[in-house]
């Protein structure tokens, strides 16, 4: 666990596609962590950026993952220096949405299912009553549930040119249809 928010020694170097030019952030090891979520604070401590970070899968949505998001925004909420919350992503997805390993039928009764959706349910719900803003910044695929992180977000930034939504043989421009394709 990531443990109490200004304690943490989890703190890491990297550059922030909001914060590139920032010259308050604050200082940290430069060894990447393998915890499945890290913090970074900026601002003098007024801006707290939450990175997933298990890009070999995508940044799926575990309990883990949900469990500690979550436990990280309620302790956020309740400190009153705080003035916005950044939710980013290492890799190129943003968030592969739940691990479909966890969503096995192991059991009849589907007692891990129910779990997992009332877990995923009231990290939502959190975003959604956060004190601060919450941002979304997104870097790559936001799929499943991942979509629905960034759109339980009050603003979400993209750094693709322009969202889109694909399919097998379907490519619906969610905006401008005279934008250039992004290169992939």
């Amino acid at each position: 666990m990531i443990g109490r928010l200004w304690n943490s020694a989890s703190l890491r170097q990297g550059s922030s596609v909001l914060f590139r030019s920032c010259s308050s952030k604050a200082s940290a090891p430069a060894a990447a962590s393998d915890e499945p979520l890290y913090r970074e604070i900026y601002q003098n401590n007024q801006v707290v950026r939450l990175v997933l970070n298990n890009p070999k899968k995508r940044n799926v949505l575990t309990m883990k993952v949900m469990d500690t998001l979550l436990m990280e925004l309620k302790g956020i909420n309740g400190i009153e220096k705080v003035r916005a919350v950044i939710i980013a992503s290492e890799g190129n997805a943003f968030s592969a949405g739940h691990d479909l390993k966890e969503l096995k039928v192991e059991e009849s009764s589907g007692h891990a299912q129910k779990e997992l959706f009332a877990k995923c349910t009231e990290l939502m719900s959190q975003i959604q009553r956060m004190d601060v803003p919450v941002i979304a910044e997104v870097d790559g695929v936001a799929a499943a549930a991942g979509c629905q992180l960034v759109a339980s977000c009050d603003i979400a930034i993209g750094v693709i040119l322009r969202p889109r939504i694909e399919g097998r043989n379907l490519l619906l421009d969610s905006f401008d249809s005279s934008c250039p394709e992004h290169p992939s």
